[in-house]
């Protein structure tokens, strides 16, 4: 018989290619992709910072408004019950009435304070209950992150700023969009090798290698037009830079001085406020003797109140100078790990 012999075979393709030049494209597209993961990171730390910031203001805001609330409530009792003394003491003609008055007007001016702050704490308490969704009952007093001994210490931490960080990410990211803007001006080079197995015994192993290269000679101007944008940003990133390095050390700087006079000043008026106290003392024991009157007593509580009303004031404002030093410098989001 006949022998038909069919021979069949498969062909095979094997190409590879290796970018060997692009100008910096590849390289500035991925440090493009990292310096866009730092600057979402630099936002999202520096919105937690600010919200710990606003959340911690509320709570020093409420926490002092309720204790010059409790201040007003338990002075302004007293003050009525002396002021119904001397009432009851003019009718007998003891007292003149003008003594009387004063007295009154004074206690008005404290009624008038009493009713602003009372408006100024329903605010708060809204304010509060966004932050903590509760009620402000049975607050505790407000701790400090920082202690006035090592603010100094902090304030020069001042690179570790959530602003700056974001400031320097954005940095980062113009000067690579200049980089990518600038590797479409250059020629691409591409290695190229190839290998194409026979179909049929006896047939010649195809190979080949080589090299291509790619450049646009023109595009209507686009290179141009997104050169001169990413140069654009880039100048804008460095004026921001420099604008947020010279904004954050001015702040620190001086809230720092604030807080230092602050401080001062708290440590005289602490002195007052136990000479206030001592004169109280001294008028309520020379009542009987005769040697100061109701009126005396009177004064001498208002200006004991009038003191200590202001060293709350100032605990407050010194409480709010840390909040701000921690917030700038990037320790209150540190501290509660964003």
């Amino acid at each position: 018989g006949n022998n038909n012999v069919d021979t069949t075979g498969v062909a095979g393709n094997l190409n590879i290619t290796k970018l060997l030049y692009d100008g910096g494209k590849s390289v500035s597209n991925i440090n493009q992709a990292s310096a866009y993961a730092l600057s979402l990171q630099a936002s999202r730390r520096n919105l937690g910072n600010k919200i710990a910031s606003d959340a911690g203001s509320t709570w020093i805001n409420i926490w002092y408004l309720k204790e010059r609330l409790d201040l007003m409530n338990a002075r302004t009792k007293k003050l009525n019950t002396l002021i119904d003394k001397m009432e009851r003491m003019s009718l007998s003609g003891m007292i003149d009435m003008s003594v009387i008055d004063g007295s009154r007007a004074q206690l008005f001016d404290i009624r008038i304070e009493k009713n602003k702050l009372e408006a100024d704490f329903e605010a708060t308490k809204v304010r509060f209950f966004r932050y903590f969704s509760q009620e402000p009952d049975d607050l505790i007093e407000p701790s400090f992150l920082l202690s006035v001994e090592k603010t100094e210490l902090e304030i020069q931490n001042w690179r570790k700023a959530p602003i700056l960080e974001k400031s320097v990410a954005d940095l980062i990211v113009a000067r690579n969009e200049v980089l990518g803007a600038e590797s479409a001006f250059k020629p691409n080079a591409t290695a190229r090798a190839g290998i194409s197995t026979p179909m049929k015994d006896g047939d010649s192993t195809d190979k080949s290698i080589g090299v291509l290269l790619e450049y646009t000679f023109g595009d209507g101007g686009k290179r141009d037009s997104r050169l001169k944008a990413a140069n654009a940003k880039l100048k804008s990133a460095e004026a921001q830079l420099k604008d947020t390095h010279l904004m954050l050390q001015a702040e620190l700087k001086s809230t720092l001085v604030q807080l230092n006079s602050m401080n001062n000043s708290m440590s005289l008026l602490g002195k007052k406020i136990k000479l206030n106290d001592a004169n109280v003392v001294t008028a309520k024991s020379q009542l009987n003797t005769g040697q100061s009157t109701l009126e005396d007593l009177i004064k001498a509580e208002i200006s004991s109140f009038n003191s200590n009303n202001k060293y709350l004031k100032m605990q407050a404002e010194q409480h709010a100078l840390l909040l701000k030093i921690v917030t700038l410098s990037g320790a209150l989001g540190r501290n509660l790990n964003f």
